[in-house]
């Protein structure tokens, strides 16, 4: 015996009005767009009816009328004993000399003889088309030159917005824009991240055109961030980095990028429906590490290039991205260098905001840099490089520290940030007043300090390095 072949899932019919289904007719949800369903199975191509609804019924029943040869298009009939279309003569119409009365009793004795039989009429069944179509009919007119539907309606139609039915910018491409074509470039990892997060929405919401995202498509994809959140135990600032995200890519390519007027407009309707419920964060409680465990893992450290790294994220108050984003020639349209070895002094923009970070070295993190940099030859842009001469990773740095860290002998508690941590709180326990200082070496966002201005005056955190300083390596400097 042969195997029997299995038969699949049962086709999914577009249903009418009234509920029932149009045999051969169904709805690619992904492409807004209904198509003969048995094209494969019947050896004919594929056909696409439009993607208003009512409107590829319509289509697909005049199609499949054609196919079989039929005159006539399919529309719903409705036939009864009263509902007929009658054929009637001139005697049934008023006379321009008759008056009302003459035509009552005229037709009165027109009608005692069609009962009578006595009187010879056609009849035919009566076609009811349904309300649906007349309308359909009347939108597609208007789509088509709304002047035309003015005159032909007598109303005075008038179009505001956009329509679904356009083809619009896909999501597909708003992706693309934001992470690849914007003007100010993105880090590899947030790329790489934010991409995932981004194709997982794009999963959510199985819709491919910007024109068709409404609000329950955003509250399906937050429902979904929070369920994944319980089961995965993802922490709050996890989800909100996925939520915050959209409403970021969305409003980037809005502002930045020149779109056509029916894209920006299905754009701006995506913004005004994507509103998230974000989860509270906790608040921030600073640990820094302690000057025991530091000095403990720095004078345990044999590789040159991350006693560099711990001495510059130290006196910099860097996290693992900012080390690795540090630059030693122009960056883009920027004139000003990351670090200027003569004036011992760093100025850059935080990756993740674009805010300037400043700083005044040590003379012990500039002699730490040239040592590093002296054991290598490379033409790399960036500071930091592995000893296969490419710029460095953040997460190379957390797993050097994890392995330094457990030789050292130092809990796994401590972590990387803890030190940038540390450049926040140390100074402002010695002295509150610099908290303003604090933050510019924080590259915290402070009103009425630009880029520009930092950019000429690193050395604003004087004060506040010399202190740091002093409280790791007992170091006391002339203010």
């Amino acid at each position: 015996m042969g195997k029997k072949k299995s038969r699949g899932r049962p086709p999914k019919y577009v249903r009418n009005d009234k509920g029932r289904p149009v045999v051969g007719l169904s709805y690619d949800e992904p492409n807004n767009r209904y198509f003969n369903t048995h094209w494969k199975s019947e050896g004919t191509p594929k056909e696409h009816f439009g993607n208003d609804k009512e409107e590829a019924i319509f289509n697909f029943q005049q199609w499949e009328s054609q196919r079989k040869g039929e005159d006539f298009h399919p529309i719903e009939k409705e036939k009864t004993k009263k509902s007929v279309k009658i054929t009637i003569s001139d005697d049934f119409l008023k006379k321009d000399n008759e008056t009302e009365d003459g035509f009552k009793e005229r037709i009165t004795a027109l009608n005692l003889k069609i009962r009578n039989g006595e009187y010879d009429i056609k009849t035919s069944p009566l076609i009811t088309i349904p309300e649906s179509f007349i309308f359909a009919k009347a939108r597609e007119l208007i789509l088509r030159d709304i002047h035309e539907a003015r005159k032909k309606m007598n109303l005075p139609i008038e179009l505001k917005g956009t329509f679904k039915t356009e083809k619009s910018i896909t999501l597909n491409e708003i992706g693309n824009l934001y992470f690849d074509e914007r003007r100010k470039s993105v880090s590899k990892d947030y790329k790489r991240e934010g991409k995932m997060h981004w194709g997982e929405f794009k999963k959510v919401v199985k819709v491919r055109m910007i024109s068709l995202l409404n609000e329950d498509h955003f509250d399906k994809y937050e429902k979904w961030v929070y369920s994944t959140a319980k089961e995965k135990e993802w922490s709050n600032t996890t989800i909100n980095i996925r939520l915050s995200l959209v409403s970021r890519v969305l409003n980037r390519v809005f502002k930045e990028f020149k779109l056509k007027q029916s894209d920006r407009e299905h754009l701006k309707n995506a913004r005004e429906c994507c509103s998230f419920y974000y989860a509270d964060k906790p608040d921030y409680d600073p640990e820094p590490i302690s000057k025991e465990d530091y000095l403990n893992i720095l004078n345990n450290t044999t590789d040159k290039i991350y006693k560099a790294v711990m001495l510059t994220a130290l006196n910099c108050g860097m996290k693992e991205t900012e080390l690795a984003d540090i630059r030693i020639k122009p960056r883009g349209k920027r004139k000003n260098l990351d670090i200027n070895f003569k004036e011992k002094t760093l100025s850059k923009p935080r990756t993740k905001t674009g805010v300037i970070a400043v700083a005044v070295l040590w003379d012990r993190t500039i002699e730490a840099i040239e040592e590093m940099m002296a054991e290598y030859q490379n033409d790399s842009d960036f500071l930091f490089l592995n000893n296969a001469g490419n710029p460095i990773k953040p997460r190379n740095i957390s797993k050097w520290w994890s392995r330094e860290r457990k030789r050292a002998g130092v809990s796994d508690y401590i972590k990387f940030e803890h030190i940038r941590d540390a450049s926040q709180t140390v100074p402002i326990d010695r002295d509150p007043k610099l908290l303003f200082e604090t933050r510019l070496l924080m590259g915290h966002n402070i009103e009425g300090v630009t880029n520009n201005y930092l950019h000429r005056r690193p050395s604003m955190v004087k004060r506040t390095c010399e202190i740091i300083e002093d409280h790791y390596f007992g170091k006391e400097k002339s203010t």
